[in-house]
């Protein structure tokens, strides 16, 4: 997957880039908001719900509502960042609750084997 996510990439952005300079796409700020939107709702369907999601995927998410906003005028940028730090505060206060499960822990890499030593120590 590594090897092809590069050119994956570029193939989206030139779509992206083409739809916008032929007027067939939204304006920028708003493929970014929906971007950033869409990560937040990634993350979440992908790692779950617990103590980092509930707090990072609602913060993508928000960060996507205020980029559209503040973009098309229908918020103040002082307002956002108000909306985003009384947001930020009350996840983090909603991680800490004992009903949000933990992340979890990274397991063991099982592609990478342990190299068996020689028996002389070299």
């Amino acid at each position: 997957m590594k090897q092809t996510a590069f050119p994956l990439v570029l193939i989206v952005v030139g779509v992206l880039w083409l739809l916008v300079a032929t007027d067939l796409a939204p304006a920028t700020s708003t493929l970014i908001a929906l971007a950033l939107a869409g990560v937040g709702v990634t993350q979440l369907v992908l790692e779950g719900f617990n103590k980092n999601t509930v707090v990072a995927g609602p913060m993508w998410m928000l960060s996507g509502g205020l980029v559209y906003a503040v973009m098309h005028r229908l918020i103040g940028l002082s307002v956002a960042g108000a909306i985003a730090t009384i947001t930020l505060g009350l996840l983090m206060l909603l991680a800490r609750l004992p009903a949000v499960p933990e992340p979890p822990r990274p397991g063991p890499d099982l592609r990478k084997a342990p190299r068996d030593e020689p028996a002389d120590g070299r």
